[in-house]
């Protein structure tokens, strides 16, 4: 059988990575999907090996890369050098050269062409090798063609190949390389499209680097390009940069081929390149690609041409933990699209939400939350805080949005109670809220409201709601299926009891939890009021005496008593204590009814677990065991109280908190009841004072009950992953890493399930990260980038540069001015480099360094690409040979885009 030398995009076998290589099979995909992607063909693999043969190369191949030494650089350079002098000093077989000419004519007649590598290992998810090869611009007639091709075979034995492909642990030997040559696009505009952002992981956010010219000076690093960040959804611009784009990149005057670099007109440089119909139609089209590659985030590079656009190249986003977060934001509930600069806190989610959070739970909870948010934002009528969103996702960690906790602090709370919301609130305008007038009016209008228009939210009924939701007259039964039940129940009804359940959360939340806080809120600063003016000889501590315990117990006060008596048995019995100890774990439960002492005390336990089945973990995620799974789970609080020295019985303390609280009252009213009108203001006091502990009651308690109705949930949750994992659809628990809507196709067989087991392993690795607490989520976003707001900003005098961020993390170490590649020997392993740009030819310098600081290119150029597929801290700084010392110890910080100095070396010589 003839092998084939040449395949046309628009052949079968076009999209046979084997034989054309990662970017031909792309641009033969691209061809047949019907993308802008203009013509061309791929000389194969075959091509390239029966080059290899004739001229006899397989054994020197073989004995050159077996001595390469790559942990040396210009070692390395030198021994790839001469193989790649071997391989352009040979001749093309006749009979393939006559198959590329032919397919170059079929092309046009002597048109211009492009000729581009293509390696087998190019372009996959895990190694993009981006820019490690050669690519010929405008290249023209058949012996250049030829000699071009030649060339791409040789480039695959350069240092920075050789070394990417040893870093990703490839064999050189088995890595062949194919070649393309398609039309070329003499672009007057063109750059690199990423659909998702690579700096914040936001799948539904774009970014264009584009530039004058041809596409070599965006993705080489050498201007510093426009940039454009574009919401995908509505294609509306984030953030928009004119870069200096003091250079192009164009077709060589003098010689009519080939490329060179020319100045550009400072009128022309200082604007930006591309339209805004031109940005639309890009990002339209880059939609369409990701659409294609079923969802996955794509990097592409496009050219305009006579008002064309064309698609030169589409590959995997590689280097970059995608999580498709936004993707969670969905239209259902989240009504109101984000605007530009919104900054979110995490610090609500540290407080009610507790530990890591699964996207399921986030579906239910923060959508019964935001329900509730837009209802009481219209209620309480704070203009300011409508038409937002409320609740975001963020790599495990719900976020809030600062704006509503501004407008009520700023317009609804009193003085006094401000600094309270503080947390919530963004800090640069922490000053602002505090100085902001007391309004008493607003308050006296919002309070009319309420009691005129929503009675049963009123300052008087809200209990009585409360108490009709707990006990199923209003909004229904909590958990009302049982697990066996919900066997017998098709996957749609399972769905709808799962939505059952977040509505009626929902439901709940929206007429009874905000408004009863809001009063609870200004029920707080009026006591401190009262005390203050009412009862001039009160103590310091009278007002946290005065809310000291409960009027009634908690139903957590109850669980934990009951499981203090269950210690307490314990304790008694040193038989039970010995096959406590004798078996941990679950083992112990299974073991301790052996005994007729023992199935007396499991008989206790059972009927305590049954009353707090839905209970047992102090974070709220449904994700977490509870006592209907798993009983062991107590075993540790049982080991603690057991180990103790001395077992103090709780309702010791709960008199003690009663008698503190009952002598408080006393006093205040004592007190009160000096001034002026005393008696009159004594009752306002205990009306008052009923109400703040009548809620303190509610607010534990409401918790109970909500764990109450998430343990349905959880229940329908566990028997729809099983019924998906039985089905070979899913994996044990990773049901609870979609949304609900993402839930529902994938139990419908409309899910791009390839999306969807990447969407689970990533927001998986999320989440555990969290939960082991191996990283800190930033307590603010601006959009879903993290922005530090721990200080003022700092200058060159303070010893931190701000550059642009481009690759997430931090490293401290010293920093190594390299003016160009002739110097890479100087740096030593684990130093920071410092560099005008990088290109492909200083890959082998990224196995060495330990991060790097680049004066020019955007956020997609080579240096930041490749330092994000590295994970090295990268940071784009103006000036930076300049600003940095060599030799001196530098942090850089790729996510906050700062680059601090420390200490100059002694005696090297500085760059400033």
């Amino acid at each position: 059988m003839t092998d084939t030398y040449v395949i046309s995009f628009t052949e079968e076998k076009s999209t046979d990575a084997a034989s054309v290589g990662g970017k031909g099979a792309s641009l033969g995909r691209l061809t047949g999907a019907g993308f802008p992607v203009p013509c061309g063909f791929s000389v194969t693999t075959a091509a390239y090996r029966t080059f290899l043969r004739v001229n006899g190369l397989q054994e020197v191949l073989k004995e050159a890369a077996a001595g390469f030494d790559h942990a040396d650089p210009d070692k390395l350079e030198a021994a790839t050098a001469q193989v790649r002098e071997r391989i352009q000093d040979c001749e093309i077989p006749v009979d393939l050269a006559e198959a590329i000419r032919a397919a170059y004519l079929d092309l046009g007649e002597q048109v211009r062409v492009a000729v581009r590598s293509s390696g087998t290992a190019e372009d996959l998810a895990e190694a993009s090798f981006a820019g490690q090869h050669d690519s010929f611009l405008d290249r023209f007639g058949e012996q250049d063609v030829l000699a071009a091709v030649r060339n791409c075979w040789a480039s695959l034995w350069t240092a920075r190949a050789t070394a990417y492909r040893n870093s990703k642990g490839f064999d050189h030997l088995d890595v062949a390389m194919a070649v393309v040559v398609q039309r070329m696009v003499d672009s007057e505009i063109s750059g690199v499209l990423f659909t998702g952002n690579p700096m914040n992981t936001a799948n539904d956010e774009m970014v264009v680097n584009c530039s004058w010219g041809l596409g070599e000076a965006v993705v080489s690093g050498r201007v510093e390009p426009d940039e454009f960040v574009v919401r995908r959804r509505d294609y509306a611009v984030l953030h928009s940069h004119c870069g200096s784009k003091t250079i192009q990149v164009v077709r060589d005057p003098a010689t009519g081929r080939g490329t060179v670099e020319v100045e550009l007109p400072a009128a022309q440089a200082s604007r930006l390149c591309l339209s805004d119909v031109q940005l639309r139609t890009l990002c339209d089209l880059g939609r369409r690609v990701t659409d294609y590659h079923d969802g996955i985030p794509q990097d592409l590079e496009f050219g305009f041409a006579g008002g064309e656009l064309y698609l030169l190249q589409a590959r995997p986003i590689t280097g970059v933990a995608f999580s498709w977060d936004a993707d969670l934001e969905n239209e259902r509930w989240q009504k109101y699209p984000e605007r530009p600069h919104t900054l979110w806190t995490r610090a609500p989610a540290d407080e009610y939400l507790t530990g890591a959070v699964t996207p399921l739970f986030y579906s239910m909870r923060c959508y019964a939350m935001s329900m509730a948010h837009w209802s009481t934002v219209e209620l309480l009528g704070l203009t300011e805080a409508r038409g937002v969103p409320e609740w975001k996702y963020y790599k495990g960690v719900p976020y809030n949005n600062t704006a509503g906790w501004e407008s009520i602090a700023r317009h609804l709370f009193p003085a006094q109670l401000r600094p309270l919301m503080l947390q919530n609130v963004d800090p640069r305008h922490h000053a602002e809220v505090l100085a902001a007038p007391s309004r008493p009016i607003n308050v006296a209008k919002v309070v009319a409201r309420i009691q005129l228009l929503e009675k049963q939210r009123g300052l008087l009924a809200w209990s009585n709601t409360w108490e009709q939701f707990q006990n199923g007259t209003r909004g229904g039964p909590m958990d009302r299926l049982s697990t066996e039940q919900m066997r017998t129940l098709p996957d749609v009804e399972l769905i709808r009891y799962l939505d059952e359940c977040a509505e009626l959360e929902a439901g709940y939340v929206i007429e009874v939890w905000p408004v009863a806080l809001y009063f609870f809120a200004l029920s707080l600063a009026t006591l401190a009021h009262m005390l203050q003016h009412w009862c001039r000889e009160a103590s310091p501590t009278l007002l946290a005496d005065l809310i000291t315990g409960t009027e009634v117990p908690t139903k957590t006060t109850v669980e934990n008593r009951d499981l203090w008596e269950l210690a307490c048995l314990l304790r008694e019995s040193a038989a039970l204590q010995a096959v406590f100890h004798r078996h941990p774990g679950a083992e112990f439960f299974a073991e301790v009814g052996e005994s007729e002492e023992g199935r007396a005390w499991l008989d206790r336990y059972r009927k305590f677990a049954e009353e707090n089945y839905h209970r047992g973990h102090q974070d709220r995620d449904i994700y977490y065991t509870r006592r209907f799974e798993d009983c062991s789970i107590d075993y540790p609080a049982l080991q603690a109280l057991l180990l103790a020295a001395e077992l103090r019985d709780p309702q010791v303390g709960e008199r003690g908190a009663d008698e503190r609280r009952e002598k408080a009252v006393a006093q205040a009213i004592a007190g009160i009841s000096r001034s002026t009108l005393g008696s009159v203001k004594v009752e306002a006091f205990k009306i008052l004072h009923g109400f703040i502990m009548k809620f303190l009651v509610y607010r534990d308690d409401q918790r109970y009950w909500g764990d109450h109705i998430m343990a349905g949930a959880k229940r329908a949750a566990l028997e729809l992953n099983d019924r998906l994992v039985a089905r070979g659809v899913l994996a044990d628990r990773d049901l609870f890493f979609l949304g609900r809507e993402e839930l529902q196709e994938t139990l419908r067989g409309v899910s791009n399930m390839k999306l969807v087991r990447a969407k689970i392993e990533a927001r998986r690795a999320n989440f555990e990260a969290v939960l082991n607490k191996t990283v800190q989520r930033p307590m603010y976003l601006d959009g879903y980038t993290p922005i530090d707001l721990s200080g003022g900003d700092e200058d060159d005098s303070s010893g931190v540069l701000r550059g642009m961020p481009t690759s997430n993390g931090t490293v401290t170490g010293t920093a190594r001015v390299i003016k160009s590649l002739s110097e890479i020997g100087r740096i030593q392993s684990g130093e920071i480099l410092v560099c005008n740009s990088t290109d492909p030819s200083w890959t082998p310098v990224f196995l060495l360094i330990a991060g790097i600081v680049a004066e020019t290119g955007g956020v997609l150029a080579h240096a930041s690409c490749l330092a994000r597929e590295y994970g090295l801290p990268a940071v784009q700084l103006r000036s930076a040979m300049q600003r940095i010392p060599d030799g001196a110890t530098i942090t850089v910080d790729g996510s906050t885009g700062t680059v601090s100095i420390g200490s100059d070396p002694d005696g090297d010589e500085g760059q400033g």
